[in-house]
């Protein structure tokens, strides 16, 4: 098979259409930039890098239908989970559906023993969380929550990895919990994943952002980080709606916005430099 086959097929199968520049190979990317393709596919600026789009798949379909009739099968007739089914039928974990199946870790105060449990998209949560839950965004704090633990009332502490995902946030929307309080880092990133939680869950379920009493102008001179702020452009819209609303939170980010610095939520293990009570 050739690599022009097999980047169309690729290209075709993909979410949306598109892919990555770095997943076709170099002899494809010409192919695909001559001009017998070009008003077939598209370059696009992505972040740092490019993706190429289809912009007509019914002439890419046509020629792979000609030159490869058994290009589009994908289907396998054992039970093979996504990626793997992925590897058997393009030789390429990555480009198949998500991982069905994902991990939730959770602390739960005040023993604090971690526990990892497997859950599935479209499957009922065996877990019901009848306690406050605590959202934390960064590995480290969640692996040493104790250290801090004792200023919260007790409740599940849950590790979310940067975002909160649409799995975390349909799960806590099933549970019993009836307060959410979020420890993010305090960025643009970390607002606007708080922002869209409590615009996702329902009015019965509390949902607050954790800030000590202490976190103020001078902790920002000291802690704060301002590359990390200039890097987040893209997620400013939620310091407008914050600061629109009263409070020490939107104080806090008048500061950041004045000093053009975020401050990382690592800050609250350093002995002393947070100790307050929610």
């Amino acid at each position: 098979m050739t690599p022009l086959l097999r980047a169309m097929a690729k290209l075709m199968q993909a979410e949306n259409k598109a892919l990555p520049a770095s997943e076709i190979s170099a002899s494809a990317r010409k192919a695909l930039s001559s001009s017998e393709w070009g008003d077939c596919v598209r370059k696009e600026r992505r972040g740092a890098g490019q993706v190429i789009r289809v912009t007509r798949p019914n002439t890419l379909q046509q020629y792979l239908d000609t030159y490869w009739p058994a290009w589009c099968e994908t289907e396998s007739h054992l039970a093979n989970p996504s990626r793997a089914e992925s590897v058997r039928a393009r030789r390429n974990s990555k480009s198949g559906a998500k991982i069905q199946r994902w991990a939730l870790h959770i602390r739960r105060s005040p023993n604090f023993a971690p526990t990892v449990h497997i859950m599935e998209d479209g499957q009922p949560s065996p877990l019901k969380l009848d306690d406050t839950v605590y959202l934390v965004e960064n590995l480290e704090m969640w692996l040493y929550i104790e250290k801090i633990a004792e200023r919260f009332p007790p409740g599940y502490w849950l590790y979310y990895a940067g975002f909160v995902s649409d799995r975390m946030k349909s799960f806590l929307a099933e549970s019993s919990c009836e307060k959410v309080v979020m420890l993010p880092d305090y960025d643009p990133v970390g607002y606007t994943n708080f922002l869209s939680l409590r615009a996702t869950l329902s009015p019965k379920i509390q949902v607050e952002l954790y800030l000590p009493e202490q976190a103020d102008q001078s902790t920002l001179e000291r802690y704060g980080n301002e590359k990390l702020w200039r890097d987040q452009k893209a997620y400013k819209a939620a310091l407008e709606k914050l600061r629109a609303e009263p409070g020490r939170l939107s104080n806090f980010i008048e500061w950041q916005i004045e000093l053009g610095m975020a401050l990382e939520q690592e800050y609250l293990l350093i002995e002393g430099a947070s100790d307050s009570t929610p």
